[in-house]
């Protein structure tokens, strides 16, 4: 099975609630993602194409064409509730330890959407334009963590479960 990775990353303090897949990592909070590559390849585009807002952009996904599951639909309403407005989506796909290009990372700094520039390491530069620190490749080298949200889910219940 290929890795494949996708999520949210944001460095504003949020109180997630316990349902919502999420990890804090150093100065970020992670939710990973349960969504298709041409899901993230389609909102990859649009993203690269408007100037909406944070709130446009999560509106459209939860109201677009898009396979959006229980899990993902919980997370992009809370999102929204919260009015998040700097954040990073990344998605990462390897196959026989190949990348695939899934598409470039969405990245809103203050609301507004910025485009990344890089067209080598697009992750690494969307990680860095958000100040987050955490590096790309530690979380795809986690990969007991970060597989696929399948793997972060079981991860994240499994943390809950010690913690009890």
């Amino acid at each position: 099975m290929a890795q494949d990775l996708k999520y949210i990353i944001t460095t504003e303090p949020l109180e997630v609630p316990i349902n919502i897949v999420h990890f804090k990592e150093n100065n970020a909070i992670v939710f990973p993602l349960l969504l298709q590559d041409y899901d993230f390849k389609d909102l990859a585009a649009y993203a690269d194409t408007t100037d909406e807002n944070a709130y446009l952009f999560f509106d459209l996904v939860l109201h677009g064409a898009y396979t959006i599951e229980y899990p993902m639909r919980n997370l992009f309403q809370f999102l929204i509730r919260k009015k998040l407005k700097t954040f990073g989506m990344v998605a990462y796909r390897e196959i026989l330890d190949i990348p695939e290009n899934v598409g470039k990372p969405i990245v809103f700094i203050n609301d507004q959407s910025v485009k990344t520039t890089s067209k080598d390491f697009p992750e690494d530069e969307a990680h860095q334009l958000l100040n987050v620190e955490v590096a790309f490749g530690s979380m795809i080298n986690n990969e007991e963590k970060y597989w696929s949200y399948e793997t972060a889910e079981f991860f994240y219940l499994n943390d809950l479960k010690n913690q009890s």
